[in-house]
């Protein structure tokens, strides 16, 4: 008896959830770095900040419809929306205290070495 073959509907739905794990953990790697840029630009005034926002989970609904649409032909199943939840908060929980302040501080040289040249102008 051979074994599984590519086309298994058990076998495929196990690789989109792990697709959709992979992409839930992407997401949640752009929302880290999303995180540390707004952190850097705390003194945006609000209005800003909100269309900031708007735009970041705008862009990840975008990409999150283009999943579904390109790899899983548009099929929407509840074992994808597991997997997207749970990319993100595996990597939340396991890599973002780590991830986070290395964003934070790369952030904040990148921001001292802009403004020096802008300082020695002056």
């Amino acid at each position: 008896m051979a074994g599984p073959t590519i086309f298994s509907p058990a076998l495929e739905q196990l690789i989109a959830f792990l697709e959709a794990l992979a992409l839930g953990a992407l997401f949640a790697f752009t929302f880290d770095l999303y995180r540390a840029l707004r952190l850097q630009f705390r003194r945006l005034p609000p209005a800003l900040s909100a269309a900031a926002d708007c735009l970041f989970w705008l862009a990840a609904a975008v990409a999150a419809v283009s999943f579904l649409i390109y790899r899983r032909w548009g099929e929407i199943h509840l074992y994808i929306y597991i997997g997207l939840a749970g990319g993100f908060m595996l990597y939340i929980r396991f890599l973002s205290g780590y991830l986070l302040p290395l964003w934070r501080r790369s952030f904040a040289y990148l921001a001292r070495l802009f403004r020096r040249p802008v300082e020695d102008k002056k």
